[in-house]
């Protein structure tokens, strides 16, 4: 059926997954040539748009999208993508709260909210709004495979916590930056992280016990609470001057 419209912006999404973002483009082209009002294939050409680093282009097949189906979470979700990396703030926190409004429960939606108020150093809401990632199928999986209970904010002192990196090598160093926060308030402190940092963070964290994530097989119900990295905010940096100031750093170098 060489007119089923939805057949070829599925077949873009698809390319655009395996990088052949130009391919993807000509699908997604190929759907609204069919049916030039089908809003979800504008919304998907303007998510190869950004991939391929053409913002503008980007903006307008959302916006076309959103003025024909002006209900499309997923439109205004994408077009705070691309307000994101044009630096439009107060636009791309409109976009998420809208489309928050037209779909409460839309977690990518509430996590990219959450980027927009890290931004604007709108910590408290920011970090709530982060909670949202978990449930996102990517990420919910791996929350689960923790049976201790998540730590709530509750004292520390004398119990046990394992914190666990949830995301790539850069947001694990960032957030590291809150590990001696959590040694500070009295916790043992187990650390399970990229194997790539595992050296580094034993040299910097005194009193921790660091593995690489593969400890967590055997070892993940030993602890009273559990922690990812990213949900330690919320309890330590819920405003701008609760960061320390720099001052020595928080990571130290192998002297070898």
């Amino acid at each position: 059926d060489p007119d089923y419209a939805r057949a070829h912006t599925s077949l873009g999404t698809t390319l655009q997954e395996t990088g052949r973002l130009e391919d993807a483009v000509a699908s997604h082209q190929q759907a609204l040539s069919i049916n030039p009002d089908y809003a979800e294939a504008h919304a998907n050409l303007g998510n190869a748009l950004k991939e391929l680093g053409r913002l503008e282009d980007a903006i307008e097949a959302h916006e076309k999208a959103i003025r024909l189906k002006p209900d499309l979470a997923l439109a205004l979700c994408n077009l705070s993508n691309v307000l994101d990396l044009q630096d439009r703030l107060e636009e791309g926190e409109a976009a998420c709260r809208r489309a928050i409004e037209l779909k409460p429960d839309y977690p990518p939606a509430h996590v990219n909210l959450s980027l927009f108020l890290f931004r604007k150093w709108h910590l408290e809401e920011a970090w709530n709004e982060f909670e949202w990632r978990w449930r996102l199928p990517k990420n919910a999986i791996f929350a689960r495979a923790f049976p201790q209970p998540r730590w709530n904010g509750s004292p520390l002192e004398g119990k046990s916590i394992l914190l666990w990196g949830e995301q790539g090598i850069g947001d694990l160093v960032r957030l590291a930056g809150m590990i001696p926060d959590v040694l500070k308030a009295g916790a043992a402190v187990t650390i399970v992280c990229d194997e790539r940092v595992v050296d580094l963070f034993t040299h910097s964290f005194d009193g921790a016990c660091v593995f690489a994530y593969s400890y967590m097989e055997k070892n993940s119900d030993r602890y009273d609470f559990q922690c990812p990295f990213g949900s330690l905010g919320k309890f330590f940096r819920s405003e701008r001057n609760a960061f320390p100031s720099g001052e020595g750093g928080y990571l130290k170098a192998d002297p070898e």
